[in-house]
């Protein structure tokens, strides 16, 4: 009867969510509400797996896991949808998919079978969030005592709950894209200043971006340091608009949120748009970094 109404409780609670035009909000609704989902399912793990734009990759984008169990968000990015078979393939299904022992998955899944070691879990249950018959993710729940099978009913719930996290995480993604579509000018733009003095520089970018009610800092990818922030990206971070800390704050909270810094920063890994989702300062920042094509800069733009 308890499980029971927690069940209730949840889909009330993700329900509620579905008018929530906040992105931090949405981000503290979905964190919270893994835990007791959890519960229900008597798991140790719960993930929610996303699929990258480019539409091969996958990563973790929220987790939960019992006490004893080490974080793995940091470690599941960027994975290739077609190394990973169970989980990009039959596990894409519109029913949920579910194995009961992953010590006995063939080894002509080794990717698989790895990624299950290094959760910790034997057990699995999965859901995929599909949009536009898209597979855009998984929610997965996962449990360390091998053997174990969930029971209809709950596949009926996970069902549920899979539907309603699918569309607060499309409401999510619609929020952070909001921001991605006002980010960097065109290239041209740019281009034209080529040449021009750091102080010239900083003009036109204020000119650009200073006005923004979202946060927008500019990377230069060369000289390994942020070469414009707006003061609403100050404002975000916490740090004084004339302050030269820029690096080493931005730096500090990826690293603490599991990112690498150089995915995103890096020369060599620049030309691809990234996504992220950072805690800072009991916040909730998110939003893009985007290259800017024919430059060595980024910018980088986001909003809590």
């Amino acid at each position: 009867m308890e499980k029971e109404s927690l069940k209730n409780r949840i889909i009330l609670r993700l329900s509620r969510s579905l008018v929530v035009n906040d992105a931090s909000i949405l981000r503290k609704v979905i964190s919270e509400n893994l835990g007791d989902i959890a519960q229900v399912f008597e798991a140790d793990r719960a993930l929610i797996f996303h699929t990258e734009p480019d539409v091969l990759t996958f990563s973790v984008a929220f987790e939960w896991h019992q006490d004893g169990f080490p974080s793995v968000i940091k470690s599941l990015q960027q994975l290739n949808l077609s190394d990973y078979m169970i989980w990009g393939k039959f596990g894409t299904k519109g029913s949920c998919f579910q194995i009961s022992n992953t010590n006995n998955i063939p080894d002509s899944y080794p990717f698989d079978s790895k990624l299950f070691r290094d959760t910790g879990c034997n057990a699995f249950i999965q859901k995929a969030l599909s949009f536009d018959n898209n597979n855009s993710g998984f929610v997965a729940l996962l449990k360390k005592k091998a053997g174990h099978r969930w029971n209809p009913s709950q596949e009926e719930f996970l069902e549920i709950v899979s539907e309603l996290l699918k569309n607060l995480i499309l409401k999510l993604n619609s929020l952070t894209v909001s921001v991605r579509t006002k980010t960097a000018p065109a290239s041209e733009n740019f281009l034209r200043l080529n040449g021009k003095t750091e102080k010239e520089i900083a003009v036109v970018f204020d000119k650009l971006y200073g006005s923004l009610h979202y946060g927008v800092m500019v990377f230069d990818t060369t000289l390994q340091d942020f070469i414009y922030t707006n003061n609403k990206g100050a404002d975000l971070l916490g740090i004084a608009p004339s302050g030269a800390a820029y690096k080493t704050c931005v730096f500090s909270v990826f690293r603490s949120n599991g990112y690498s810094t150089n995915d995103f920063f890096s020369p060599e890994k620049h030309l691809v748009v990234k996504d992220f989702a950072l805690r800072h300062q009991n916040r909730y920042l998110n939003g893009v970094v985007s290259p800017v094509k024919m430059s060595s800069w980024v910018v980088m733009s986001f909003t809590d």
